[in-house]
């Protein structure tokens, strides 16, 4: 996904990096179950497209959802649980502050 011109440039981090372990069968990637031919995660960062930027995908490998066009970037230590992704999310975005700087 691209930079929206139009956004409230807030930085937005989705959190998917969990087993799936409640979803049924622990290998599917509930992420990517579809509802009208369309991966949960991808319409969930479509509907936030418009106020984020960036969006970022936090997972636990930063390819998982590149098919898809998403920005993603990988958890530094997966299986941790959400705390983890959270954290990934906040050194992320702390490096992007410096970044700009």
């Amino acid at each position: 996904m691209t930079d929206n011109p139009m956004s409230l440039n807030i930085p937005i981090y989705i959190l998917a990096g969990g087993k799936s372990s409640r979803f049924g069968n622990p290998h599917d990637d509930k992420a990517l179950a579809e509802i009208n031919n369309t991966p949960l995660i991808l319409r969930l960062a479509e509907q936030l497209q418009p106020i984020a930027n960036p969006l970022t995908i936090v997972a636990d490998r930063a390819d998982k959802y590149q098919h898809l066009g998403l920005n993603t970037i990988a958890d530094h230590q997966p299986g941790l649980g959400p705390l983890a992704g959270l954290h990934r999310a906040r050194s992320e975005e702390h490096t992007s502050e410096l970044q700009s700087h």
